[in-house]
């Protein structure tokens, strides 16, 4: 039996696909033939670079179609050796659904989605929906999604977040005595993200720094990220026009900007990091739902000082490329579209009430420093939102029970 998994973004791999294989892995047994596990992942906008290779090493799967792969069997019919199994399921864990659709079509498998956000166009191509809660499954319902095809396996973002250090040996990697504040700032692991967020959050560190000489600082550097993307970045220092930065410099390890503010490259860790850390400072993604799954407070920054710089999904993401008026047709769809989304961060999103404060908008880092503040001071503060954090994500269990339903599926159950 082949389980095919569909998948892209950086958060998806890492925070979806490598829970979920762990437990399949986990379920198979040395007196049957072993399941293989399939991975595509499609051509994405956002993409590093790097997504292929990580995923070739999450422990457990067997095949990873790369985006020029993943043509070659759509157009060309190239597949893998030996051919797909007979049986099988197909599981979206990402990606464009689309891309999932035609894939179970070609291969005949059944296929169930992970997911939130599905409309009623999908109901016909999904055997099954899964959801992170009740919430979830009544938004689908009022989609157009048939009621009885919507289970509930709990978030899976609480599954990945497994330090692997205390908070005591996480905190001295980080320079970071038990009497000082830890900030970290994870700007992301796009191209663009790097780009545009690393100066900017390393001049709210430095300004964080005048006001609090006891604070130190951490920045958690992604899998899919080079350091030769991360010094690039950091010694631009904001000289791409679209936010406030400082110019800095990186060796060894050890980001120092011209004022004399050091931040800590982790590389890698990002869960002991999250552990680690009093205050976080971050951008929309699924990253918001691995540091609330950790409890750690947050302040979430949604700039949208250069709306036509902001990548768009679908065919809305090449309106830019239209004569003339592309940029500032772009520009509009991304300013609509951030004032009428009320929430950006997930954990808010799933709360429907902001948990963690979102500063969005044209901003400065004058405005985090501000928000900064507030929650350094207010040691009771941060810790009513870590658990009110923790509250929102609810508990673990998610990937046990949707590799149930994966399983179950495949099996025709």
């Amino acid at each position: 039996m082949d389980i095919v998994i569909v998948t892209n973004s950086p958060g998806e791999i890492k925070g979806w696909v490598t829970p979920v294989v762990k437990e399949i892995v986990e379920r198979r047994t040395s007196d049957v033939e072993r399941d293989r596990i399939i991975i595509f992942i499609p051509y994405c906008q956002y993409a590093s670079g790097t997504e292929t290779e990580i995923a070739k090493n999450i422990p457990g799967v067997d095949h990873v179609f790369s985006p020029g792969e993943y043509l070659k069997f759509l157009f060309l019919n190239k597949g893998v050796k030996g051919g797909f199994a007979k049986k099988g399921v197909l599981v979206h864990l990402g990606s464009d659904y689309m891309h999932s659709v035609l894939i179970s079509g070609r291969l005949g498998y059944p296929a169930v989605a992970y997911t939130h956000d599905a409309g009623r166009f999908y109901n016909a191509f999904f055997r099954k929906f899964i959801v992170t809660d009740e919430n979830s499954k009544k938004r689908l319902s009022e989609k157009g999604i048939d009621a009885g095809k919507i289970e509930i396996a709990g978030d899976l973002f609480v599954e990945a977040v497994k330090p692997g250090l205390s908070r005591e040996e996480s905190r001295s990697r980080c320079g970071a005595a038990k009497n000082e504040i830890l900030v970290g700032i994870f700007p992301g692991s796009r191209p663009y993200q790097i780009k545009h967020m690393t100066s900017f959050f390393l001049k709210c560190c430095s300004l964080i720094r005048g006001k609090f000489p006891e604070s130190r600082f951490v920045l958690s550097r992604a899998s899919f990220v080079t350091d030769s993307q991360l010094s690039e970045a950091v010694k631009a220092g904001g000289q791409n026009g679209a936010l406030e930065g400082i110019k800095a410099e990186f060796a060894d390890g050890l980001i120092t900007t011209e004022d004399g503010t050091r931040v800590i490259r982790a590389q890698e860790m990002p869960y002991d990091v999250m552990n680690a850390c009093d205050l976080i400072l971050t951008i929309p993604g699924t990253n918001t739902a691995q540091i609330a799954a950790a409890g750690c407070p947050m302040i979430v920054v949604v700039p949208l000082n250069k709306p036509e710089e902001i990548p768009l999904d679908g065919i809305a993401g090449y309106v830019q490329y239209i004569p003339l008026i592309g940029r500032i047709l772009k520009k509009k769809l991304v300013l609509d579209f951030g004032m009428r989304l009320k929430y950006t961060a997930i954990p808010n999103q799933k709360a429907g009430q902001e948990v963690v404060p979102e500063i969005k908008d044209f901003v400065d880092p004058g405005m985090v420093l501000e928000k900064a503040s507030e929650l350094i001071r207010n040691s009771e503060l941060r810790a009513g939102m870590s658990a009110r954090l923790k509250e929102v994500m609810g508990e673990g269990g998610a990937a046990a029970r949707l590799a149930g339903i994966i399983l179950k599926t495949a099996e025709g159950v």
